[in-house]
């Protein structure tokens, strides 16, 4: 035997003086309609760019205040089975040092990992990811702490350190290919004297290809 599913039902409540025609049409658009969105929202590949909020804890937190940078990423579904995808991830940000020992610390990191996606609701996605990838930090530094008659002497000094993120992503169908789409995530950045920790949250928009 095979279990029979339901995907999705319409129910119409209408007088006997009614135009069956267009009752039948009205139910036939919204079957259409329901299946159009389906079948977009499960596309095997999507694009998504936005703003985000970047908020550090830990370490970071003692010198550096929120950020505002930008998140792009690209998502291939289906590359291990039916619900387990791979993505990468991309993002800027840059921090305002709550020391004036600090004049300035940016950041560029690229993440890549498995991503669980899913499709409880027909216009819905959801995406749980994990990755591991690097953080470029470009941070300007006080050499000696000493403030002289030209305040303090900066030194500008790019390195590179490991990262490791989560992040979840909800996504709302809204026109055609286009998904409207709300993130969190977690990051970690080890390095020789302490680890930095990063939380943050996005928004933008979700192309489906």
């Amino acid at each position: 035997r095979r279990k029979l599913k339901v995907d999705f039902s319409v129910t119409e409540t209408v007088s006997k003086a009614a135009d069956f025609g267009a009752i039948v049409k009205s139910i036939a658009d919204r079957i259409r309609s329901y299946y159009a969105v389906r079948s977009m929202v499960n596309r095997r590949i999507d694009v998504t760019a936005g703003p985000s909020v970047f908020m550090p804890l830990g370490s970071y937190a003692d010198y550096l205040n929120p950020s505002c940078g930008g998140m792009a990423s690209l998502t291939f579904a289906g590359i291990f089975g039916s619900g387990v995808s791979a993505y990468a991830e991309s993002g800027v940000n840059r921090f305002f040092p709550k020391s004036r020992r600090y004049s300035g610390f940016m950041q560029l990191f690229t993440v890549c990992g498995p991503s669980l996606r899913l499709n409880p609701l027909n216009p819905l996605l959801i995406s749980v990811r994990a990755g591991a990838g690097f953080v470029w930090t470009r941070s300007r530094y006080d050499v000696d702490g000493r403030y002289g008659p030209e305040g303090f002497d900066y030194r500008t000094r790019w390195f590179i350190n490991p990262c490791g993120a989560v992040e979840t992503e909800a996504a709302l169908h809204i026109y055609d290919r286009w998904m409207l789409t709300m993130s969190g995530g977690y990051m970690v950045i080890p390095d020789r004297a302490r680890s930095g920790r990063l939380f943050f949250l996005g928004a933008g928009l979700k192309t489906l290809l």
